[in-house]
């Protein structure tokens, strides 16, 4: 079979991530495989093209905001893109995240429904049936239309107003008659708001978990040993880690603040990992950017609790790996983050419960060894491709 994937990066963020795992098996299992990808580091694999800079998407982004849709403009991307589309001749198109400005959301879809390439769209957000929004939070207008959306923000806002409704009605008339559309969720969670927006009408949407490299990710006592002591942290005193590529309200950092100030009392030695801000509580060690996968399982695995404050999340990543390097996460319960805890590997308390989630820092056992070869299992990047090349049979004769 002859795979086409299409995301905004490759090999770095959780979707680049993905796009490259996925890559990597199709090919092991003896598929073409071939993936176009927007900004971020320039990757030095076969059957890979970047179709853009960074300077280009930056200066796409900032026409957008001036005047133009969410997700739109980016010209001479797009049709570079779809000429390259026309080259490669793909069976089956999967659309992973199309946000950073590396291409016309609208004109590429509808480039794929006229040229009736069967084509796989995954929600890693929002965005592709709200009106720009990333997370629509409580938001319901996304239910119908956006129309008098109040959400301005980075996605939707430009000097000509609100464009969320004309976004909304793009996207509408687009997924309209597309019978070779499958749309995919990668958690329940956003399955089921993708299924209840009319955008979407009439449009199956499937369930497909993401996955991770376990490969990569897995217990590390060796090595995790070694980083505890580089680290000062005395034997017997408990980790919490903090894991995110921002340390942003959206991840709840500030939340993750207020936890480390209620446990300065308690035996516990907090790790923020991902940022290079700057804090000064006693029992908190930044750690800025991880810069490899390898270095940040064995982060995982030094640690004894992954804490996730993210106010608002659909399935992230980072609880996949840090439950298969055997390290159990507990985080607020929030979109897809329920779905990403596996029974015996950590607890969801309520959204925003500092309180709770202290509580069960403190209670909180070390997984069996069952829960996290279950996850591993589970987790397994092979899983996840598999999934998705049954849904390309399914699409194509």
């Amino acid at each position: 079979m002859n795979i086409l994937q299409v995301n905004c990066v490759y090999g770095t963020g959780s979707t680049g991530n993905i796009t490259r795992d996925l890559h990597r098996t199709f090919l092991a299992l003896g598929h073409r495989s071939t993936v176009l990808y927007g900004r971020g580091p320039r990757a030095e694999e076969p059957f890979t093209c970047q179709v853009c800079s960074d300077r280009y998407g930056r200066a796409q982004g900032l026409a957008a905001r001036i005047g133009g849709l969410p997700y739109g403009h980016c010209a001479w991307a797009t049709r570079r893109l779809i000429g390259q589309i026309h080259r490669i001749r793909p069976d089956v198109v999967h659309l992973q995240c199309l946000n950073g400005h590396f291409c016309n959301l609208y004109h590429l879809l509808a480039f794929l429904k006229e040229a009736q390439i069967p084509t796989v769209l995954t929600l890693h957000a929002e965005f592709p049936y709200t009106g720009g929004c990333s997370h629509a939070g409580t938001c319901s207008g996304f239910l119908q239309r956006c129309t008098g959306c109040t959400r301005a923000g980075p996605e939707t806002a430009c000097l000509l107003g609100n464009r969320a409704e004309a976004s909304w009605q793009q996207l509408r008339a687009i997924y309209k008659g597309w019978d070779r559309l499958a749309v995919v969720g990668c958690s329940r969670w956003i399955a089921r708001r993708a299924a209840a927006s009319s955008a979407l009408a009439g449009i199956p949407v499937s369930v497909i978990p993401n996955g991770i490299d376990t490969g990569v990710f897995f217990p590390r006592p060796q090595d995790a040993s070694q980083l505890r002591q580089s680290l000062s942290i005395a034997p017997g005193k408990r980790v919490i880690l903090f894991a995110a590529p921002a340390f942003t309200h959206g991840k709840g950092f500030d939340l993750f603040l207020d936890l480390a100030r209620s446990c300065a009392h308690l035996p516990l030695r907090f790790l923020a990992a991902g940022d290079h801000t700057r804090h000064s509580l006693p029992n908190l060690t930044t750690l800025g950017h991880i810069s490899g996968r390898e270095q940040m399982a064995v982060l995982y695995s030094a640690a004894d609790v992954l804490v996730l404050c993210s106010r608002q999340d659909n399935f992230p990543t980072v609880c996949l790996e840090a439950s298969a390097c055997g390290t159990p996460v507990v985080g607020f319960s929030v979109g897809g983050v329920p779905e990403t805890i596996l029974p015996g590997l950590g607890v969801a308390v309520p959204p925003g419960n500092v309180t709770a989630m202290r509580r069960v820092l403190q209670t909180l056992l070390p997984p069996a060894p069952a829960a996290v070869a279950q996850a591993r299992a589970r987790w397994d990047c092979r899983r996840m491709a598999l999934d998705y090349l049954a849904l390309y049979r399914r699409m194509t004769p």
